[in-house]
């Protein structure tokens, strides 16, 4: 039996239901697997470092690839001028004032669209997701459509920042047309909206399972189970207001520190007394480290 069906069972002549069928799973598992024709992927690649296993990865899982301005440097430093041809993106996007002249003339070479976006409002990643909403996936109507951005942390802290920021304007309607996910060396960042959220965990990213629940203003009630540290109450069975009883509000009690303890991770967070009020969380993983070879 389904969770879904167990709460819809639970629940039937409660306003609570209403909340809880905003249900909607937080899959990472799609970064086990090969390209998979269930998922349509698109990878932008911001100016930061990242590690050449985790890019190959990522490169690997898209169908779509962007290189967001400087973004281009480090895939040409990183991967070396070589295997450009193998790795080349889609499209180059941004202001494009921090892209080499000798990366630019590289790409140029291999016949990479560019495309000059020098509004002020935006960073190069969420012109990127504009570029994305508007031209890549509406066309994509039969399919998962998931957006990574790789190298969204690390750098200016004001960046960071605004990164963690568009996660919050992509899911603060509720879930969307697509899942984003923000990935570095170290952590894989996404959103978490008001009601039931099922997460699943990517083994081959994951080692320790570390990871976060942090809050964006304030979620009033939130609970969860498959946490080392579960908040709340967490019923299989029963889920209502009165199983939940703790808060998160910076400045109050955040969530860090914790561990996934099993493969299926469920959260769910409701706002009783502001049924308007929209509620939001990041939800950090800590990514694998390679072991040293001795």
């Amino acid at each position: 039996m389904c969770i879904r069906d167990r709460i819809k069972r639970t629940f039937t002549n409660n306003e609570e239901a209403l909340i809880l069928l905003m249900e909607y799973t937080l899959n990472y598992s799609f970064f086990d697997h090969p390209k998979s024709e269930s998922n349509y992927t698109c990878l932008v690649v911001l100016n930061q470092p990242f590690a050449i296993p985790l890019f190959q990865l990522l490169y690997s899982l898209a169908d779509y690839k962007i290189y967001a301005d400087g973004g281009s440097n480090y895939v040409q430093r990183i991967i070396g001028k070589e295997a450009l041809l193998k790795y080349k993106p889609d499209l180059i996007l941004g202001d494009l004032d921090s892209i080499d002249k000798e990366t630019e003339k590289s790409m140029k070479e291999l016949g990479i669209e560019f495309l000059c976006k020098p509004e002020e409002d935006h960073t190069d990643s969420e012109k990127s997701l504009i570029f994305l909403e508007e031209e890549v996936i509406p066309k994509i109507t039969d399919k998962n459509v998931n957006v990574i951005i790789l190298g969204a942390f690390g750098g200016r802290m004001d960046h960071t920042l605004y990164n963690i920021h568009l996660l919050w304007k992509k899911i603060k309607d509720g879930p969307t047309k697509y899942q984003l996910f923000m990935v570095n060396n170290e952590n894989l960042m996404t959103g978490i909206a008001k009601g039931h959220t099922i997460i699943k965990v990517p083994k081959k990213l994951t080692v320790s399972n570390g990871c976060g629940v942090v809050p964006i203003g304030k979620c009033e009630y939130i609970s969860t189970k498959g946490l080392k540290y579960d908040m709340g109450k967490f019923s299989d069975l029963i889920i209502g207001p009165d199983c939940m009883v703790k808060s998160l509000e910076f400045g109050e009690f955040i969530s860090t520190s914790n561990e996934i303890v099993e493969d299926l991770s469920l959260i769910h967070i409701s706002e009783p007394t502001r049924p308007l009020y929209i509620s939001y969380a990041v939800f950090c993983l800590k990514k694998k480290k390679k072991k040293k070879k001795k």
